[in-house]
């Protein structure tokens, strides 16, 4: 499929300039929308859908453009394909997986229901005034005032025509309203996003520094228990070697009673000398 590369606005007036079919297809990330992708791209389908018959223009769902695009078309299903003609009034609605040939069949079916309705050229209609206010706003960004004035310059626009365009332009003004709320939205979810990751990032500095802290008190407390291990078993030491001296004095002291000198320990001998 040719996909139209431009706005909403700039795709409905090439329809309506060139009097083709407009298609938007309406697409998102689940396993029927890639299903349908691949019909869309479809031999037989995009032979139907050529330059001469459409103009196709591919919307991802909960797209800003599409959340436009449901304020004046209700976009009820993903997939979802729209055939609309330049009078604006929808001529065929697809909804969900449609295989390639029965996809053919629908196209078939639209242009020549098209082809109907463009030999007829009917007056402008609610539906005319409709397809011009959605391309303006869209277009410009904002709605578009006074065009049923410029519509009656060049047609003759019934009475009904002109009480429908400020319902239409109200209908805009929603949209977009409800465009910009969800923008703000999703503005104050992201900087609640941003706060919520520089509070994580304080805290965790502030248990890396809990955690140093710890491990600083604990290499100092088994640094404490290491030195006085070692004055305990120094103390021991010392108490032993008193010990073997006071039991090597006894020795000797009984030794020299007897005035044999021969069986004194070495350790004696060396006091002794």
């Amino acid at each position: 499929m040719k996909w139209f590369s431009g706005s909403i606005g700039d795709a409905i007036q090439k329809s309506k300039r060139e009097k083709r079919i407009f298609i938007v297809y309406i697409t998102g990330q689940d396993e029927l929308s890639k299903k349908m992708d691949a019909t869309l791209e479809n031999t037989e389908v995009t032979a139907l859908c050529g330059d001469q018959h459409c103009v196709a223009l591919k919307l991802k769902a909960n797209g800003e453009e599409c959340g436009f695009f449901s304020q004046i078309y209700p976009v009820v299903t993903v997939p979802s394909v729209y055939f609309i003609a330049v009078n604006g009034s929808p001529i065929e609605v697809t909804a969900g997986y449609v295989e390639p040939n029965a996809f053919c069949q629908i196209i078939q079916s639209v242009i020549k229901n098209h082809r109907a309705q463009t030999d007829v050229s009917p007056p402008l209609d609610t539906q005319s005034i409709k397809m011009s206010n959605v391309q303006t706003a869209v277009s410009s960004g904002q709605p578009a005032s006074g065009q049923a004035d410029s519509a009656s310059s060049n047609h003759t626009v019934t009475t009904d025509s002109n009480s429908a365009a400020p319902a239409l332009e109200e209908r805009i003004d929603i949209a977009k309203q409800k465009i910009e709320e969800k923008r703000l939205q999703k503005q104050e979810i992201e900087e609640e996003g941003r706060r919520q990751k520089e509070i994580e990032r304080r805290k965790l500095g502030q248990d890396m520094a809990k955690l140093k802290q710890f491990q600083e008190e604990k290499k100092r407390k088994e640094l404490q228990e290491q030195l006085a291990k070692e004055r305990t078993e120094k103390t021991k030491e010392r108490e032993r070697i008193k010990q073997e001296l006071e039991k090597d004095r006894y020795i000797y002291l009984n030794l020299q009673k007897s005035e044999d000198t021969t069986m004194l320990p070495v350790g004696i001998c060396l006091l002794n000398t």
